[in-house]
């Protein structure tokens, strides 16, 4: 349906490699698919994956050892170091330190991925089109639950308008599509050419762009929006979409937002007014809303009171009743900029600020140098830390799982084809 090459040549050939990793690896390989996997299954799965691949890391750390890189390593300890003091001097000190001293086990496990990537990378492809699997798995699951009000495992939708399939009760299906999908593309894009793939991009595309509509997450439009014609523009570089090519995808396009509306006028309406009346009320542009606005303005007001080292990780649930501002209840701000501002003041400002950099200049020079494989990565990435748009909480384990995934990939694939 999505031209996804013969599966059983697929796995054959995967078996056949797969029987010549030691014992331990295979645990770790296995690991590293089943990582999205347990994104789906709940935080608490993630964790188990997560301590277990650090346990055995921990019996293994010799076989590791030639994977280190001294430089990254104190550029993390130098960032650990800021997050844990930005603890330690805050006012709500265990609550703070239960967010940043576990952080670690997310570079670990980062590490891991690297280092088995590196030494098996012939798995790089094997996990692209897995990813991928996850993602179309889990877009028609979202569509029986469409038609039927409940999906596969007879988990009923959240309301008529929103439906999260597997995720039950959690707003973040498009959250987990939109970040998980440019790393599929990125995985089998290594070893693949972009003129080889095309129709299963833009297949790929077309189906995660109906599948938004009934998510309910505002915020998987624009990145989709920023992933498409990044797409588009690396296709017409190398000349295999023409100007009435693009014309048709856009007129699929409109044609599936004409459809939706015209299928439910009312709900599509209202939805659109709501945005609009949350961004620009009482005759004044909000920053998303009214809530999104209080939730910036009570965050700078902390970063003011800590200006070097912030409120301390995730303590805006306690700082902001410091502060009289109007609908300014919540656990965190909603915007990854805006909270490593409060949290981390200017310590903060300067880690994200060089990580963004980066990034963008990875992203520019990928884009140049046609490593699409790259572009994608970096796009999951800056759907993570993007200083723009709402964002769920830096400190949430299940958000950063889904949103930094990229980070491993994105050195495997600098230091393999350099």
């Amino acid at each position: 349906m999505i031209f996804i090459p013969d599966s059983s040549v697929l796995i054959l050939k995967f078996k056949e490699n797969f029987s010549k990793v030691k014992s331990c690896d295979k645990f770790f390989i296995l690991s590293i698919f089943l990582f999205p996997v347990s994104l789906i299954a709940g935080p608490a799965v993630m964790e188990i994956i997560m301590f277990l691949n650090i346990i055995l890391f921990i019996f293994k750390f010799n076989e590791f050892k030639y994977f280190i890189d001294k430089n990254l390593i104190k550029i993390f300890l130098l960032i650990y170091f800021i997050i844990i003091l930005s603890s330690l001097l805050s006012d709500f000190k265990l609550h703070s330190l239960k967010s940043s001293i576990f952080l670690i086990r997310f570079f670990i496990f980062y590490f891991i991925i690297y280092s088995i990537l590196i030494k098996y990378n012939f798995i790089i492809k094997y996990l692209g089109y897995f990813y991928l699997f996850i993602i179309i798995f889990l877009i028609s699951d979202l569509f029986i639950q469409v038609i039927f009000k409940k999906n596969i495992f007879f988990i009923e939708r959240q309301s008529p308008t929103i439906h999260a399939g597997f995720f039950g009760e959690e707003k973040v299906l498009a959250s987990f599509i939109i970040r998980i999908t440019p790393i599929a593309l990125s995985l089998i894009l290594w070893s693949n050419n972009i003129k080889s793939k095309y129709y299963l991009i833009l297949s790929l595309l077309i189906f995660i762009f109906l599948s938004l509509f009934f998510t309910g997450e505002r915020t998987g439009f624009i990145y989709f929006f920023i992933l498409l014609f990044c797409t588009l523009y690396i296709l017409q570089q190398e000349k295999i979409l023409n100007l009435s090519k693009m014309i048709l995808l856009l007129l699929i396009l409109c044609a599936i937002i004409s459809g939706v509306a015209f299928s439910n006028k009312y709900k599509f309406t209202q939805t659109v007014k709501h945005t609009y009346n949350q961004i620009y009320f009482d005759k004044k542009l909000r920053f998303y809303s009214i809530k999104h606005q209080a939730y910036a303005e009570t965050s700078l007001l902390i970063f003011k009171d800590n200006l070097f080292l912030g409120g301390g990780p995730n303590n805006y649930r306690y700082l902001y009743k410091k502060y009289d501002i109007d609908q300014n209840l919540s656990n965190h701000p909603h915007n990854f900029f805006i909270q490593c501002l409060g949290d981390l003041g200017l310590s903060g400002l300067f880690i994200y600020i060089y990580i963004l950099s980066l990034l963008i200049k990875l992203f520019f020079n990928s884009l140049y140098k046609k490593k699409y494989y790259l572009v994608f990565l970096c796009l999951s990435l800056f759907f993570y830390i993007n200083p723009f748009f709402p964002s769920g909480n830096l400190f949430n384990n299940w958000f950063m799982g889904v949103g930094s995934l990229s980070f491993p990939f994105i050195f495997v694939f600098l230091k393999e084809k350099k």
